[in-house]
């Protein structure tokens, strides 16, 4: 799945629109009505060139992925107490796209602990690649929505752009899910018509496509060299949003301790 705005559309006739907040850069765009390029829904980028030159920077981006998870939340009317899964997709073999695994082993579950300070009922699920389990990754998803009876779904993937200043620098959010694999052709989504849930997915560019970059007859596909600390960064962020947006009265530090109580 590519950023969406590197697709060959006039997205400022579709709405699509800048604001910078300081080192900031929020991207806009909302589709009113489901067309061919896009389902009806919320559209967002966040992204900023310092992320990683200090703490402040990505505390900033950090906090402005929670105020777009509880504008999606409230878009999908989603209450208190309702049950979510986070689904941290891609494969944890490959550096490039283990952002998803990463984020969920930072994910905070509270689904089956009693917890006074918990917003929403938290679960997660790593459910790999189609190439190792032999099952598409959305039947996974659904199956266990099914069976844990989920109000919501949060995908995390890495994704592919053309764009080297997004590279690891931008975190691309929306409220109607993602096609898991699809820069590499696949094609079954998760999305609330698949799966029968609303969805929201949080994506970082992790992946560089040469194609348009390079004169080589065939696809190329790159990772930045510094890629597992991107990822390290990055999963922090997302992790961190998500468990502050679900457990509203806990700090990072009283959920970093609940992971890891010993």
């Amino acid at each position: 799945m590519k950023i969406f705005d590197e697709l060959d559309l006039d997205f400022k006739a579709l709405g699509f629109s800048q604001k910078e907040m300081g080192d900031i850069v929020l991207g806009t765009l909302d589709i009113k009505k489901d067309n061919k390029n896009f389902e009806k829904g919320k559209y967002r980028i966040i992204s900023c060139h310092n992320l990683y030159l200090h703490q402040s920077y990505q505390n900033e981006v950090k906090s402005q992925i929670k105020k777009v998870l509880r504008e999606f939340l409230t878009f999908h009317h989603i209450k208190k107490q309702s049950t979510i899964l986070v689904c941290g997709l891609g494969n944890e073999d490959i550096i490039s796209d283990s952002l998803g695994i990463a984020s969920c082993k930072k994910i905070l579950a509270t689904r089956n602990l009693n917890f006074s300070y918990k917003k929403h009922n938290v679960c997660s699920i790593c459910p790999n690649v189609q190439a190792v389990t032999g099952i598409e990754t959305p039947l996974i998803v659904r199956g266990i929505v099914r069976e844990i009876r989920a109000d919501m779904v949060v995908i995390i993937d890495s994704l592919l752009t053309q764009n080297l200043k997004r590279l690891g620098h931008s975190f691309q959010l929306s409220s109607v899910g993602m096609i898991p694999g699809g820069a590499m052709g696949e094609i079954m989504d998760i999305s609330q018509k698949s799966i029968g849930v609303p969805c929201i997915s949080i994506g970082v560019p992790l992946l560089l496509d040469l194609n348009k970059l390079s004169k080589l007859n065939k696809s190329v596909v790159v990772a930045p060299k510094d890629i597992k600390h991107y990822v390290s960064v990055c999963s922090t962020i997302i992790s961190d949003a998500i468990n502050n947006v679900m457990c509203t009265s806990l700090s990072p530090k009283q959920i970093s301790e609940t992971l890891s109580p010993i």
